[in-house]
């Protein structure tokens, strides 16, 4: 076929590098990862710059998945982080707006290579306990084991997103809101520029389950069209399970970025709020290990509770609006000011939440309130 959309099982279009396993830790070990995406990556990262004995564990010789965030959100410790790409999305809908926040796109590699300053192992892990990990017939223990493998749960609201990267240099643009014609579920159209072009990607904001992934290939092929595989430099396909914060097993790993629920309810992102929350869970984690609760737990705290309570509030709102309804919601969001909008979206910050609910709220018309609130009551209701 010479003008297709690639399928899911179209990887990369360059190769991965063979896995290979670092030289071992010697001594005891103070913390064993599991999971080294950039949420266990960094954590185990930044517990090795404390002098922790630290063991990385992860069948995955690379991140195959594009990873992006705003830069006003980095942590202190990671200020120059290498990136593919730097620009200044807007977003579309009725109106274009300009929020003004550079958003970046990491170089997995590069940001990878600089995170893994501990021994790793590539394969697969099982048996995984509070203090124990079995990797093939080895156990390996360690003060406290941490599962940073990602969200589990499918049947629940997920996420969900088809992308190719096209030779092109379209401008960026973070939500086109605009909806498609004779499509029953709302998507919207992620444009931003990678190296060496644009990924174009079309995405369910949040649906409860998966959607086929023919729905979302056909609605990005109504967004830009057929492409000769000769502009096709890869594909991409993202599932994030969009769960609340995971209870901690007081006799199993303690979770982390994704597997704990770092998952923004609303945006769907967690890359800035791992990174984030590296530290301080490290600080927790410390004072555990000699023997302190669990509560200590960074996103345990009262704060992130209630701003995951609110946030599941304003989840329910999206996921019962309709195609005609959710980008005019959506696009209110964008009529708060930077520094709201960043309040908003920031997961742990329930002051900014529910001034933005608040705001979105009072800018909505008469027949949008109503299916705001109908969606409320019916949440109160669970």
């Amino acid at each position: 076929m010479d003008s297709v959309i690639p399928g899911p099982d179209v990887g990369p279009a360059v190769p991965l590098p063979p896995a290979s396993d670092s030289p071992p830790p010697s001594g005891p070990l103070d913390m064993i990862v599991v999971g080294l995406g950039p949420a266990g990556a960094a954590l185990a990262h930044r517990a090795s710059l404390r002098g922790w004995n630290v063991l990385g564990i992860d069948p995955e010789p690379a991140w195959r998945n594009t990873y992006g965030l705003f830069t006003d959100e980095l942590p202190d410790w990671l200020p120059d982080p290498p990136v593919e790409t730097l620009s200044t999305p807007s977003v579309i809908g009725e109106s274009e707006h300009h929020p003004g926040r550079e958003y970046a796109i990491l170089d997995n590699d590069a940001l990878r290579n600089r995170f893994l300053t501990f021994p790793t192992i590539n394969e697969a892990a099982g048996d995984i306990g509070r203090n124990r990990v079995r990797v093939n017939d080895e156990a390996h223990v360690a003060d406290i084991v941490v599962d940073a493998r990602g969200g589990t749960d499918m049947e629940g609201p997920v996420q969900q997103a088809y992308g190719v990267v096209l030779k092109d240099d379209a401008a960026p643009v973070w939500m086109d809101l605009r909806p498609l014609e004779g499509t029953e579920t709302p998507t919207f159209h992620y444009q931003i520029p990678v190296s060496g072009g644009t990924l174009h990607e079309e995405t369910s904001l949040i649906h409860q389950g998966p959607l086929p992934w023919s729905a979302l290939r056909d609605a990005l092929r109504q967004r830009i069209g057929d492409h000769p595989d000769t502009e096709v430099m890869a594909s991409e396909t993202v599932l994030i399970p969009m769960t609340a914060m995971a209870e901690v097993d007081s006799t199993g790993p303690v979770p982390f970025g994704a597997r704990a629920g770092f998952v923004n309810p609303i945006s769907g992102f967690s890359v800035a709020t791992s990174f984030d929350l590296a530290d301080p869970t490290l600080d927790a984690l410390s004072l555990i290990i000699r023997g302190d609760t669990l509560n200590r737990l960074p996103w345990m705290a009262l704060r992130y509770r209630l701003d995951q309570w609110l946030l599941s509030i304003g989840q329910q709102v999206l996921l019962e609006l309709d195609a005609g309804k959710l980008p005019g919601f959506l696009e209110k969001v964008f009529t708060l000011s930077t520094a709201e909008q960043k309040r908003f979206l920031r997961l742990g910050d329930p002051v900014g939440t529910a001034r933005g609910m608040l705001r979105i709220f009072l800018a909505c018309d008469r027949n949008l309130r109503r299916s705001i609130l109908r969606a409320v009551v019916s949440r109160s209701q669970r």
